[in-house]
């Protein structure tokens, strides 16, 4: 049976054009050129043959979305957007493929009011495989872009507010919960929203006492090759793997910051319908997707399209992951699968 292929993007303000925006598209012809730029990263993923289940961040409009899917062939979708007037609040979107997933359903999200941003987004999936269910978790917490202190402090806050909402949906799911949880949190793993009190997220998975999350991005915030590597390669060195997810820079310096991360609960470690492989864990790399600065390092490629040129595609790297299916896995899903079954027949199941 196929590993499933698993993958988180943040798309970087795929917006509706708007002339008085810079970070819009400036016309409906960047804005298709954006859309299926991010569709061609997609399809290019796991060796061309693209994620059975994505995650993405940083979505505007309905239409983009469904288009979104339609180029990826990826038909069954949860989308959550914002629906303020402000309009350079985003939503969040699950995309699958139908010949793997039986059905996805919304469990809840955080905010619950549509008028707000989407912090997460719960979905409850389905394999077509006809497995125990298991919950993805999409994220895109709220920003750090400096905007003064008070507002720095302000969106602290409410990364932490995000965190302690998570954790309690875990921690009341029940601890027979598989759960992927992905996205841009823009907090590192060693920040105070994934400590104790908060996500409860940690370096190691053994031991993973539920509801705490096993976080793989700890080892992107090494250096990706050995010193000696580095400097036998001089000038010509090209590092083997991200040190960032992001293109981010303080003052015109750039700086390295994991930001895009992925977590599991224990029985998406052992036990549950499916298994982490945690040596696929990556982000993805390519000539569209980002650039070598000088000293070697990785970093995204930001999309352009200046003179009707396609260059880059978002300021973030895509993550990515693959997962063994287990379908002897039997055990329920806690208070939540009752949820998703009631959430399913209230939208007709798909």
């Amino acid at each position: 049976m196929p590993d499933l292929k698993i993958a988180f993007g943040n798309v970087n303000n795929l917006f509706e054009p708007r002339r008085d925006d810079p970070r819009a598209p400036a016309s409906v012809g960047e804005r298709d050129a954006k859309v299926a730029r991010i569709a061609q990263v997609l399809k290019s993923l796991f060796g061309g043959e693209g994620p059975d289940l994505v995650g993405l961040a940083e979505i505007h409009s309905d239409g983009i979305v469904k288009e979104l899917a339609r180029q990826l062939a990826m038909p069954l979708l949860v989308w959550q957007p914002c629906r303020n007037s402000d309009y350079a609040l985003t939503g969040l979107a699950i995309l699958a493929r139908k010949e793997r997933f039986a059905s996805l359903d919304l469990v809840t999200q955080y905010p619950q009011s549509s008028f707000y941003r989407p912090r997460y987004i719960v979905v409850r999936c389905v394999l077509a495989e006809g497995s125990e269910p298991f919950f993805f978790v999409v994220n895109h917490w709220r920003s750090r872009i400096p905007v003064g202190q008070s507002k720095a402090a302000e969106a602290e806050t409410d990364r932490r507010h995000t965190a302690q909402a998570l954790a309690t949906w875990l921690a009341e799911n029940g601890a027979d919960t598989c759960a992927i949880v992905v996205g841009d949190f823009n907090a590192e793993p060693f920040e105070a929203p994934f400590g104790e009190g908060d996500l409860s997220a940690t370096r190691y998975f053994r031991p993973l006492v539920y509801p705490r999350l096993y976080n793989t991005a700890w080892r992107f915030l090494t250096e990706p090759d050995y010193c000696e590597v580095s400097v036998a390669h001089g000038k010509q060195y090209r590092a083997s793997r991200a040190r960032t997810t992001l293109d981010y820079y303080d003052k015109e310096r750039p700086v390295s910051v994991v930001f895009d991360q992925l977590l599991v609960t224990a029985r998406a470690i052992a036990g549950g319908p499916i298994l982490l492989q945690e040596g696929t864990v990556d982000y993805a790399f390519d000539d569209i997707i980002g650039h070598h600065l000088p000293d070697g390092d990785r970093r995204p490629s930001r999309w352009s399209f200046i003179g009707g040129v396609a260059r880059g595609a978002s300021d973030h790297f895509p993550l990515t992951a693959k997962f063994l299916v287990h379908i002897e896995a039997n055990h329920g899903q806690g208070r939540a699968e009752e949820e998703g079954r009631g959430a399913a027949e209230g939208r007709g199941g798909r």
